[in-house]
């Protein structure tokens, strides 16, 4: 049985988006970590805008980040999943520009220069984060998390994290050695905080701007959480007509 997500920017990407994403990877795979990082395909990488998976109860289908969280069982209401979007869409959503040290908002305790790019030894990933902006203003502007907020209120369609403001990407996957030596460790330590201070560097010099429109948001179908092509199964919404029973088809 296929799980559900609601992701932006999955499949094709623009010239300049795809030049950004390329350029982060090169950058991993020349450096001394290319034997341990694991790269996906530029049209598997995305940003969950909020997570669909659900448990089957009799038909209904049932939001399990709100399970988790809160022990009731709330049926995704998939007939107003559109109308949601559309009230919130377009996004304009920015990576880099923000200075080393300058603190303008925070992200899980953390300031967007060091968040902007992220080797996540702990969670096996690589990641590069945007966040909304108006004009400029990120501080007033959580416009992702109010997003998310409405999504959970009106369509039962509960996000994983609370308050959460982060377009958040996972470049690919990071695998430590085995058994390394001490010597080794510190060698990777040191590769890892050079590497991230220079893709830090390069994204606060060069920010890059990305509008996420309704055409950009799809729900897609998985096997594997990294949505692997040839396993996801990809529904556009721009023109589909999104109801309970339509959702129930597309799960199976």
């Amino acid at each position: 049985m296929k799980q559900l997500s609601l992701v932006a920017c999955y499949g094709a990407k623009s010239v300049a988006y795809a030049a950004l994403l390329s350029r982060c990877l090169e950058s991993i795979r020349k450096s001394p970590l290319q034997p341990f990082f694991r790269p996906y395909a530029l049209e598997q990488i995305h940003a969950t805008v909020v997570g669909l998976e659900y448990l089957d109860d009799d038909g209904a289908l049932i939001n399990a980040n709100l399970l988790a969280r809160t022990g009731e069982r709330t049926v995704m209401r998939f007939d107003r999943l559109l109308p949601t979007l559309e009230r919130h869409l377009p996004l304009s959503i920015r990576f880099g520009g923000f200075a080393r040290g300058a603190a303008p908002f925070l992200s899980s305790g953390r300031t967007p220069y060091e968040r902007s790019f992220q080797l996540q030894w702990s969670n096996r990933r690589a990641t590069l984060i945007g966040w909304p902006h108006c004009g400029g203003d990120f501080v007033g502007y959580g416009a992702l998390r109010a997003l998310r907020d409405e999504l959970e209120e009106v369509c039962g369609m509960a996000h994983k994290y609370r308050e959460d403001n982060d377009f958040f990407m996972v470049l690919g996957v990071l695998e430590r050695p085995e058994t390394p030596t001490r010597a080794a460790s510190a060698e990777l330590e040191q590769v890892d905080a050079l590497l991230g201070a220079q893709l830090r560097d390069m994204l606060s010099a060069e920010p890059f701007e990305l509008v996420i429109g309704l055409s950009d948001v799809r729900i897609v179908a998985y096997e594997d959480v990294a949505l692997c092509p040839d396993s996801t199964t990809v529904f556009e919404l721009d023109s589909a007509d999104v109801t309970a029973e339509w959702a129930d088809r597309i799960r199976r």
